[in-house]
């Protein structure tokens, strides 16, 4: 998600309904993986991530964490209901 965030104020701006979910698995755990799998050291994959509720707040847009993927269906639909950008993120181990 850190490699798009203007897609924040890109949503915001065209006032597009998106809904983005955030799987923050507190790095860039997909990269850490494909190197593992080639045999290479995994280094500056795992940086401290930011607030992104906090993130999308800054842009004006609706957020909120969830504790785990169980709430995920009711806050599709509250996201759904306003019409607008929204962020849910889910923090995982």
């Amino acid at each position: 998600f850190q490699f798009t965030l203007p897609e924040l104020g890109a949503a915001l701006d065209a006032s597009a309904p998106v809904i983005f979910v955030v799987w923050n698995n507190r790095g860039y755990r997909e990269i850490e993986t494909s190197m593992l799998d080639v045999g290479v050291e995994p280094v500056g994959v795992s940086p401290a991530p930011p607030d992104f509720c906090k993130l999308a707040e800054a842009y004006g847009i609706a957020a909120e964490r969830l504790a785990g993927i169980g709430r995920l269906a009711d806050a599709l639909q509250r996201a759904r209901a306003t019409g607008l950008p929204y962020v849910i993120e889910i923090p995982v181990d």
